[in-house]
Formats: C-alpha cells, sequence, structure tokens
C-alpha cells in the first residue's frame, strides 16, 4: 500500500477570531447532540505551514477525508480543522489544527496544560482524564485523555498539543467510548507521522 503524504506548503491569512479544536460543524458529525468546545483564545491570523504527516486513510480506506486543505494549505473557515477525516466503522474522527501569530515577539505563550484546558472546557461529567507527557517532532508534547459527555452523549478524546515557533498544534480522535478504542492506533500512527518544520 502506497504512503500519502500531505504536506501543508503555504499560510492562509486570518483576521477572525478562531477556536483552538474542531469546529461545531465537525463536532456534529460523529454524535446526535453539539455544543461548543472549547473557549476562544487571542486571535491568530494565519495557520501553520511546511508541515506533513500520514493520512489515516493511507493504512486503512475506513477512513474519509471531511475536512481538506485548500490550495494555499489552510482552510478559509477560521473555526474549521485543518484536516479531518471520520471513520466509516466507528464514526470516530481525527482532526489536525494548526493557531499561529503573527508577530514573532509575542511571548504569552499558554502552557501546554492550559491550551489542552481549553481543548475540553466543554466537556462536563468527566469519567477519566489522563495526562502523559511526550516528545513530538523532537518537540515537548503533552498528550491527555478525556471521558465525559459532551452536549448530554458520552464522549472520549485524546488530544495531543504541541508548540513550536509561533504556531501551536492540536492533533485529536473523538469519538463514542465503545468505539473509540478501536481508532486509537490509527491516531497514535497519525500523530507519530506528523512532522513539523
Amino acid at each position: 500500500m502506497s504512503r500519502c503524504k500531505f504536506c501543508i506548503p503555504a499560510t492562509t491569512p486570518r483576521s477572525t477570531h478562531r477556536s483552538l479544536n474542531l469546529s461545531i460543524a465537525l463536532l456534529c458529525l460523529p454524535f446526535s447532540g453539539c455544543a461548543t468546545l472549547v473557549g476562544t483564545v487571542p486571535p491568530i491570523e494565519e495557520r501553520a505551514r511546511g508541515y506533513a504527516f500520514e493520512a489515516p486513510s493511507a493504512a486503512s480506506p475506513d477512513w474519509q477525508l471531511i475536512e481538506e486543505p485548500d490550495q494555499e494549505g489552510g482552510r478559509q473557515d477560521s473555526d474549521a480543522s485543518d484536516v479531518a477525516w471520520q471513520s466509516s466503522r466507528t464514526a470516530s474522527v481525527i482532526s489536525l489544527t494548526s493557531a499561529c501569530r503573527r508577530s514573532e515577539n509575542d511571548t504569552e505563550t499558554p502552557s501546554l496544560e492550559e491550551l489542552t484546558d481549553r481543548l475540553f472546557q466543554g466537556v462536563t461529567d468527566v469519567l477519566r482524564r489522563e495526562s502523559r507527557k511526550r516528545i513530538q517532532s523532537g518537540i515537548p508534547a503533552l498528550e491527555t485523555t478525556v471521558e465525559g459527555r459532551l452536549s448530554g452523549e458520552a464522549v472520549r478524546m485524546c488530544a495531543v498539543v504541541l508548540h513550536a515557533d509561533r504556531c501551536t498544534y492540536d492533533a485529536m480522535l473523538i469519538g463514542r467510548p465503545d468505539r473509540v478504542g478501536a481508532d486509537a492506533v490509527a491516531f497514535q500512527r497519525f500523530v507519530d507521522s506528523l512532522h513539523l518544520p
């Protein structure tokens, strides 16, 4: 089977505020109810560029592309993920989102823990939360798994968050607790394939 590599070569300008993770529309796909998952973060002007990864669909045809980078390397919709796939077997979603600040002199970068907390603000009735530090592309990262409820629906989410140069990246796996475990290998393969500039 051929290895499918995606590269995000260009920067997409931004002039609006954006959430740090999946858009509300993306969250609606695998669940019957929707909620805002995160609070807002300071405005960004662009997505990251120059990163590459192996798409989950390269290893399994079960993963269908649902958010696709535009020809300039990022989504025009400021609330959408850079790229996302949904499993036709489990309805789980794997996504990657980047957010960059224009000014490289901005020294107020939130910690990985703070960034991760923002991702899970909409999750209630948390049954489990586990975090571990890891190295991704030679950069410190925080991997966190949360199980709880989102808009009344049971959900399990895993996020790997890292900050490189002036950009923050979050890779996420989200799905129903009884199904998402089957997708953990595909998610880890995706995260391990991520190469940042």
